[in-house]
């Protein structure tokens, strides 16, 4: 089924490596940026002024999660749906294949104020962009 969907997340995924970053970075968890406002929390990672309107895409993601939900419920987080097709576009693009662990499980907490002292800056050069991962 990720084949499939794959050409479909691949533009998405694609015009937004940020979306990406983003969703692996903050709090170190994986779909935080994936996560709409709720009542309670009304200013989500996803609507954070850094985040929005810069990040694109979500329509798709949700789409194929309501597919994939379908036929396998509870089982393909959000970040999955992004991750696969990333990696699927990596090995189109440049021949570099690698594993992509499953299983994740959805966040359930995102907050907003904390993309800014999290998300990593623009401006950052390749020593900079190394040394937050390192």
């Amino acid at each position: 089924m990720f084949g499939s969907m794959s050409s479909q997340l691949f533009t998405a995924s694609s015009q937004s490596s940020k979306s990406y970053i983003a969703m692996l970075y903050i709090q170190g968890r994986d779909d935080f940026v994936l996560l709409a406002y709720t009542p309670g929390n009304p200013i989500a990672e996803r609507n954070s002024p850094m985040n929005n309107p810069s990040l694109r895409g979500f329509e798709v993601i949700e789409d194929a999660k309501t597919q994939l939900e379908s036929v396998c419920p509870q089982t393909v987080s959000c970040a999955e749906i992004l991750v696969f097709p990333a990696r699927d576009s990596v090995l189109k693009v440049g021949s570099i294949n690698y594993n992509v662990p499953s299983g994740r499980r959805h966040g359930r907490i995102s907050i907003g104020d904390e993309v800014p002292q999290n998300l990593l800056a623009p401006t950052f050069n390749v020593d900079e962009l190394v040394g937050n991962f390192a």
